[in-house]
């Protein structure tokens, strides 16, 4: 394979004539388009690669088997991908080969045919068509891989489904839920990968985001995983995406958290307590050393005290003992004798 010295989306070129080759190159050279060349058609295929612009060659490459394994390639392209064919065909022969080139591609192929003889205005116009046309489909795919790029960095578990509730995107993380590449949760239903799901307050949820139109968070205890979830449903054109976060540690030390306060009040509550019982015992005793005090004549180691209402009560009873009128049939030593007899604190 021979290349020009060019930039840009190659053109790669196989001619079944010399004169016809010779006459494209120079006027695809001039014209400033890269060119390749590919000399045999069973190596077609292999020179297709991920920069390759578009494709010319004449109808009689398409005789044979040599041209399989160029069919093949074209089949495998990616969803973006549709890399434009520029055919040349005979005039009388045009019809025919129309067909048959159509038939091998299907109705949907991006051919165009060029009639002999080979005109340079005409070639150029036309291969700059298809190279605009290449141009937009890999911004396509730089569009893809840039979302892709930024599904695959989304810590959380992400998927979109549409309104049949079948997968049309799914990250890692959702396929490790699943137990299933993520590749082959694609188009299927969200509900036949997680049955257990259905029910539940997510699935209600789901339900209610799809049917309205309005976002929904919330977190989830899902028990078959046994994880606290962090789900957030967001409406889309076609459906509805889902990212669920797992929260499960950060529920582990907010419960751990919970469990530490309460001891901790406990422990407040129990200190508290005894402060207050130990003011209570020092405010008693300070009350109890301000009471007066009665001392018991022949018992100078005892002494008695008493609340205001008894401390009352005893002078009363102690000047009426003490008094030498009083009319009493006690005397005086048996009037000592009673007091003596009170109950004493020492």
């Amino acid at each position: 394979m021979m290349a020009a010295e060019k930039t840009g989306m190659p053109v790669l070129i196989l001619m079944s004539k010399d004169r016809e080759e010779a006459l494209a190159t120079k006027t695809l050279t001039r014209a400033d388009i890269r060119i390749e060349i590919c000399k045999r058609p069973d190596r077609l295929g292999k020179h297709i690669g991920d920069q390759t612009g578009a494709v010319l060659l004449t109808e009689e490459a398409f005789v044979g088997a040599q041209i399989s394994q160029f069919l093949k390639t074209l089949r495998a392209q990616p969803p973006w991908s549709d890399l434009p064919l520029l055919v040349l065909t005979s005039g009388s022969e045009a019809d025919e080969a129309h067909h048959r080139i159509l038939d091998l591609f299907g109705p949907n192929a991006n051919v165009t045919f060029l009639a002999r003889p080979l005109r340079g205005l005409t070639l150029v116009s036309a291969v700059q068509a298809a190279l605009r046309a290449r141009r937009h489909q890999f911004a396509v795919r730089d569009l893809i891989e840039e979302r892709e790029t930024v599904l695959a960095s989304i810590s959380d578990a992400f998927s979109a489904l549409d309104r049949k509730w079948r997968y049309t995107h799914a990250n890692d993380k959702v396929a490790a839920f699943a137990g299933l590449p993520a590749s082959k949760m694609i188009g299927r239903v969200i509900w036949e990968i997680f049955p257990d799901a259905v029910g539940t307050e997510f699935y209600d949820r789901c339900q209610h985001v799809m049917r309205t139109g309005e976002p929904s968070h919330g977190e989830f205890f899902h028990a078959p995983w046994d994880r606290w979830l962090d789900v957030r449903i967001y409406p889309t054109k076609e459906g509805i995406v889902i990212f669920r976060g797992d929260i499960t540690e950060r529920k582990k030390q907010e419960e751990l958290s919970q469990e530490r306060e309460a001891k901790l009040k406990e422990s407040q509550d129990r200190l508290r307590l005894a402060t207050e019982l130990r003011r209570q015992h020092r405010r008693h005793r300070r009350r109890q050393r301000r009471l007066p005090m009665i001392h018991v004549p022949d018992r100078p180691h005892v002494h008695v005290r008493l609340r205001p209402f008894e401390f009352a009560f005893c002078h009363f009873s102690f000047a009426w003992l003490l008094n030498e009128d009083t009319g009493s049939p006690l005397s005086r030593g048996r009037r000592f004798a009673s007091i003596g007899s009170l109950p004493a604190q020492g």
